[in-house]
């Protein structure tokens, strides 16, 4: 009995900082979430999932339409609403508990495969993930995948497998599934893995079987669901994310990747539109984009490097982390599949390439080649977040990613290098560069390297404050000079939904709102509306038009008002309501995307051109956005 109560205790006292760790980030987000995100304008497909999983409880769900997610998160949202009736706060809590889920399995991840240190300096770069904390606080779609992945990812590295590990493996994979379909990388990864994982061919492929089984009986009620609903299996193609990120595209193939986003048709289908523009942005996103996210090269303010806040820095541990892990050695071969590979993809790259975009291809090839004919030194249970790299960034080349959000199931494995780099590599760096004077395990060599990697989480903190201030004020990043500044000036930070609320308020009042439509310019006014809304961003129709014309949508391209329709409260993919504004919601701000020249006379209510039925309820120019509410009676046409 006391042997048992000595291992309990002991047991305890190792989970004790990462428990810790757990508790300060949920205690922390909590409050942030609670006290510093009042409105509900940045993460606004939340919005859109609840309102969908609502309409699709209430039995109309053949006008639903969701471009990039399954209906599985929007039907669990809308679920348990039906006890909170507060979806906002709902949706932030959901993110909350679910980010602190993940950093915690974040530790017993990576403890399954190395010891405490790398756990926990893992699970600390993990934790100091700015998007993580940002999205933490959100009320989105984001975070109850990534915890689901994170349980899979944690039976997954066992070292040794059960028939237990893989079924609840597979169940995690199924239900994140129907919140992402991003899970599907991660369902291939956990299926190469455990093709490669021993020399028990029957067994391998017995675990493989029952995942796949596992998965599709977790996804089948989403299929049936789809094609009774939509005669669809998935309803869902890569079409709509393709046509909003590619950096090459023009007119034409941007208006056929709507339709095709807006139809039944595949992923195939869009990649076939025009074939070889496909593999331009293909090829753009493979070598430039996604290094540049990863690694930070400083072309954006957006990234999800593990040192978020200097250029180029995040390569180091990374490749350094790798190269330890595949035990690659600085022999006669490696330095055959460096210079062979890199001298084959420079060469390439001259011939039918172009060296500005694809000159990462000279450094990833050698790396991918050395890492695949090394794999053999690899532990076998670090392989599944080694190969879930390469996997990840092949298929997602497909889209653009830009926010870092889009690689947080990326972040288990940038999180385990960073560990693996500063608990293991630095140390044996420091030991070589001054044997003499400096032990890999001496307090100075400990000391100096918590004092590096504090200062990689303080610059990750900062960068997320960052994050934080300028989506909430709407103020954009300036430089690290003007953070300082307004952070000493001690100013409290306008939030931008102040006035959205404002606009919501008052239009709520209006009599007979619940059974009136709302046009608005973007989706998260709808919420602060008791009415029903039309989504309209000023762009559509053509240009020189009237405004009623506008309003009412009437040379509206179908494909604009099928995008309209799905982004409106109640959605109406069938376009069968047809709905004409009582009220405008006009947004004017000058840094903002294009609009037709003639609705710019909207920000002035003031201006002659303005109708005569159009009645102005509310005025604003104080913030960076001109905002203007009208009242539109159909009956005094003069």
């Amino acid at each position: 009995m006391s042997l048992q109560r000595s291992d309990f205790k002991n047991s305890i006292s190792e989970k004790k900082i990462p428990i810790l760790i757990t508790i300060a980030f949920f205690l922390i987000t909590s409050y942030v979430a609670g006290f510093h995100h009042d409105y509900w304008i940045i993460d606004h497909d939340g919005q859109i999932y609840l309102h969908a999983g609502e309409q699709i409880l209430a039995g109309n769900g053949e006008n639903v339409k969701l471009y990039n997610v399954p209906i599985g998160g929007p039907v669990i949202y809308a679920s348990l609403n039906l006890l909170f009736d507060d979806g906002f706060n709902l949706l932030k809590s959901i993110s909350v508990l679910c980010a602190s889920g993940a950093v915690f399995f974040s530790y017993f991840i990576f403890k399954n495969i190395f010891n405490r240190k790398i756990a926990l300096v893992g699970q600390l770069f993990f934790a100091f993930n700015p998007w993580l904390g940002y999205f933490a606080i959100q009320a989105e779609n984001e975070l109850l995948p990534i915890f689901l992945i994170a349980i899979s990812f944690y039976y997954i590295t066992k070292k040794e497998l059960k028939l237990r590990d893989i079924v609840i493996t597979g169940i995690m994979l199924g239900i994140a599934s129907t919140i992402r379909f991003q899970t599907i990388v991660v369902l291939i990864t956990f299926i190469t893995f455990l093709i490669l994982q021993s020399r028990n061919i029957r067994q391998n492929f017995f675990y493989v079987g029952i995942i796949l089984l596992i998965f599709l009986i977790i996804l089948s009620p989403l299929i049936f669901y789809n094609y009774t609903t939509h005669e669809s299996i998935f309803d869902n193609n890569a079409a709509f994310f393709m046509q909003h990120s590619y950096h090459y595209q023009y007119p034409e193939w941007n208006e056929q990747l709507m339709r095709i986003a807006q139809s039944d048709h595949n992923t195939i289908d869009a990649i076939h539109v025009d074939f070889d523009l496909f593999l331009k942005n293909y090829f753009y996103n493979l070598f430039y984009n996604f290094p540049d996210r990863i690694f930070n090269f400083g072309s954006d303010h957006i990234n999800t490097s593990l040192i978020n806040s200097v250029t180029f820095f995040g390569l180091i541990p990374i490749i350094g982390g790798f190269v330890y892990l595949c035990k690659i050695k600085a022999n006669k071969d490696s330095l055959i599949i460096i210079s062979s590979s890199a001298i084959a993809s420079a060469l390439v790259i001259f011939l039918i390439g172009d060296i500005n975009v694809h000159f990462f291809a000279i450094i990833g090839i050698p790396l991918f080649l050395l890492g695949l004919f090394n794999i053999k030194n690899v532990q076998r249970n670090v392989l599944p977040l080694l190969i879930l790299v390469p996997i990840f960034i092949l298929i997602m080349s497909i889209g653009l990613l830009r926010s870092g959000e889009q690689f947080f199931i990326m972040w288990f494995s940038l999180a385990m290098l960073g560990g693996v780099f500063f608990a293991d590599v630095l140390p044996q760096i420091f030991k070589k560069i001054q044997p003499r004077k400096i032990k890999s395990n001496s307090s100075k060599t400990i000391f100096l390297v918590i004092i590096i990697i504090s200062l990689i989480l303080l610059s990750n903190l900062g960068y997320g404050y960052v994050l934080l201030r300028a989506t909430s004020s709407g103020e954009p990043f300036v430089s690290v000079e003007d953070e300082f500044a307004k952070l000493f000036q001690n100013t409290p930070i306008e939030k931008a939904g102040i006035e959205i609320k404002e606009i919501g308020d008052l239009l709520s009042k209006q009599p007979n709102i619940e059974n009136s439509y709302v046009m608005v310019p973007h989706i998260h006014y709808a919420y602060y509306i008791d009415a029903k809304s039309i989504f309209g961003i000023f762009d559509e129709g053509i240009p020189n038009d009237t405004f009623e014309n506008y309003v009412t949508r009437k040379n509206w391209k179908d494909t604009e008002i099928f995008d309209s329709n799905v982004h409106s409260f109640p959605m109406d993919r069938q376009n069968i309501y047809h709905p004409k504004p009582d009220y405008l919601v006009y947004a004017l701000n000058p840094a903002a995307g294009y609009q037709h020249e003639y609705l710019k006379d909207l920000a002035d209510p003031n201006s002659e051109k303005i109708p005569s039925n159009f009645h102005v309820l509310y005025f604003s120019n104080n913030t960076s956005f001109t905002h203007v509410v009208y009242k539109i009676n159909y009956e005094n046409d003069g």
